[in-house]
């Protein structure tokens, strides 16, 4: 399994696409169905009403996961962030994001991150290059969406801002074009729930509820604490392996890591833009820790050791699977 995502760059896509619908095979055969909450995004409620048969849902949810697994792969092979040409990040997304029962279903955030990690792929396009106001704005534009389905994306303007600040000297210009491509998706919905009388409902029930002190942060259920160890377990492991993701890797490389560990920190400030916190919300770090544990699992020489570690995360899904259904 390690050697062909390592090796076959034709046949590992199609691979992970299978992997994907069979880790998540359960949430196909028996579907959740996810109830829309008030504080839900105006977006969000137009997509689950188009999809709303739960089987649907589903299916539509393990799609946007494997777009995503091959986007975010597709990152990493561009700017070399791994030192071959590989598809273990998008082995691991699809790990993390099929890992408790809980990620089987439709939630914003699925839909949402499909537009933030599109987001990131254009932040790290715009190293070395002159001319990008049209790449700028629609990097605010993709988080606006992101956020206007998942709220607390919204946090994630400021990270756009810093990462550009990363990847290429201040321009106020660029930070100007950011805000309003960041504001063009607002302003659009805002003209039309006015237009129908909504947009009182609108800021108070979506918006400024959602900036709140979150509910069920310190929540003992078995599927939080499960979940929030894990996370816990792959942030400490990310930090320390920092320096084997920089390691004699050039300036560019250097910079596009930087902001991978930025949405680490900015992940937790989003738990402050979500009213009712959920196990979901922990998926933030499942992008930027795909890379650098696939980054690790690369640098294992032991081919028969990768194998089985491989193996062990697939029968680990099942088996927690198993455990929490």
């Amino acid at each position: 399994m390690i050697s062909l995502l390592k090796n076959n760059l034709i046949l590992s896509p199609f691979f992970l696409a299978v992997l994907a619908f069979v880790l998540r095979i359960a949430g196909i055969l028996n579907p959740q169905v996810y109830i829309l909450k008030d504080s839900d995004g105006y977006l969000y409620s137009l997509i689950h009403n188009f999809f709303t048969h739960p089987i649907g849902q589903s299916i539509l949810c393990t799609i946007l996961i494997i777009f995503q697994a091959i986007w975010i792969n597709k990152i990493v092979i561009e700017h070399r962030l791994i030192e071959s040409a590989n598809y273990l990040p998008a082995f691991l997304y699809i790990i993390f994001m099929s890992l408790v029962p809980d990620f089987l279903g439709l939630h914003p955030f699925i839909v949402a991150n499909t537009f933030f990690v599109l987001a990131v792929g254009e932040i790290a396009s715009t190293y070395k290059k002159a001319k990008v106001s049209g790449t700028v704005f629609n990097i605010g534009l993709l988080v606006s969406l992101s956020s206007l389905i998942y709220f607390p994306f919204a946090i994630f303007y400021f990270f756009a801002s810093l990462a550009l600040m990363v990847i290429r000297s201040y321009n106020i210009l660029e930070r100007i074009q950011l805000f309003i491509g960041f504001l063009t998706p607002y302003y659009t919905i805002a003209m039309i729930l006015f237009w129908r009388g909504e947009l009182n409902s609108f800021f108070s029930d979506y918006v400024w509820a959602n900036v709140y002190f979150p509910r069920g942060l310190f929540s003992l259920d078995k599927f939080y604490v499960i979940t929030l160890s894990i996370a816990l377990l792959i942030v400490v492991f990310s930090l320390f392996s920092y320096g084997a993701m920089i390691r004699k890797k050039g300036i560019q490389i250097e910079k596009i890591t930087d902001i991978l560990y930025w949405i680490f920190i900015f992940s937790f400030f989003g738990i402050f833009f979500c009213k009712e916190l959920s196990v979901y919300h922990y998926l933030l770090l499942a992008f930027p820790a795909s890379i650098v544990l696939a980054n690790n699992i690369y640098l294992i020489k032991n081919l028969a050791i990768a194998e089985i570690l491989g193996l062990s995360l697939v029968l680990g899904v099942f088996a927690v699977h198993f455990i929490l259904i």
